[in-house]
């Protein structure tokens, strides 16, 4: 009675482990089936569409038959797995990972908006009234709303940030803040700031570059200003509704340049 229970059972084991092999197989051929043939028809890496088949189930299917009914167009990625091409081939490639200036949001809509010339700087009229009540104080809970609920909300910032530095000699107005300042950009909703601007450099060099360090140790995504021109170029990037989205600021505000241009140093 043992021998035949030891029989059946290494029989079951035997019958399931063909059934998992084999159904394993199949399955594979059939990625590889379909992999090569959309190979055959665009010339996309194998492995790329190994990993889509992967990720987004059947989605090679119907790729293939957009392709079967010549009806294919690069745009059809998206609408196939939420997506675009580009960012498909950054995600397969682990490219985010290795990035410190793109960030991907969860889209409220779809909805990017923009707001000019805030100025945060104590010696102006925003922050004193700031100091009395807080936010409702300088914005308006329907301007608040629109900007909590941007997908990307990007602000001009049109001061300096530090407690050193002249004000540069000639320049009517000049606007700086203590770091402290920038913990408002978080209550207005501020996703990214441009820099490139005619008032970053009111308090020369030293306040220039302590701005910058202060807004990177407040988090504070920025663009149009750097210690060089490979920073003050280098484009920011945004993932909104699977479309990636760059992100650049450049000026020419200044009808009399006291801003010195990036150069490589």
């Amino acid at each position: 009675m043992k021998k035949i229970i030891i029989v059946v059972t290494i029989f079951i084991i035997c019958l399931s482990l063909f059934y998992l092999f084999n159904s394993t197989s199949k399955e594979e051929i059939k990625t590889i089936d379909i992999v090569e043939e959309i190979y055959s028809k665009i010339n996309i890496d194998k492995d790329f569409l190994k990993y889509i088949n992967d990720n987004y189930p059947d989605s090679l299917n119907k790729l293939n038959k957009l392709l079967i009914d010549n009806e294919y167009d690069i745009s059809y990625w998206h609408e196939l797995t939420g997506y675009s091409y580009i960012v498909l081939n950054d995600m397969y490639n682990d490219l985010y990972d290795k990035m410190d200036n793109i960030k991907m949001v969860d889209s409220k809509g779809g909805i990017i908006s923009f707001v000019g010339d805030v100025s945060l700087a104590d010696n102006w009229y925003v922050v004193p009234r700031y100091d009395e009540g807080g936010i409702s104080r300088i914005l308006s809970d329907e301007i608040l709303d629109i900007m909590k609920n941007s997908d990307v909300m990007i602000a001009n910032s049109e001061f300096t940030v530090s407690d050193r530095g002249s004000k540069l000699p000639n320049k009517t107005y000049t606007f700086r803040a203590s770091k402290e300042r920038l913990s408002i950009y978080y209550e207005m909703g501020i996703d990214l700031v441009t820099l490139a601007n005619n008032h970053v450099y009111d308090y020369g060099s030293v306040a220039f570059n302590d701005m910058l360090d202060a807004f990177d140790e407040y988090g504070i995504p920025h663009i149009g200003a750097g210690h060089n021109i490979n920073e003050a170029s280098k484009p920011y990037y945004f993932i909104v509704n699977g479309y990636k989205i760059a992100f650049v600021n450049a000026n020419r505000s200044e009808k009399n340049i006291l801003t010195p241009g990036a150069t490589e140093t």
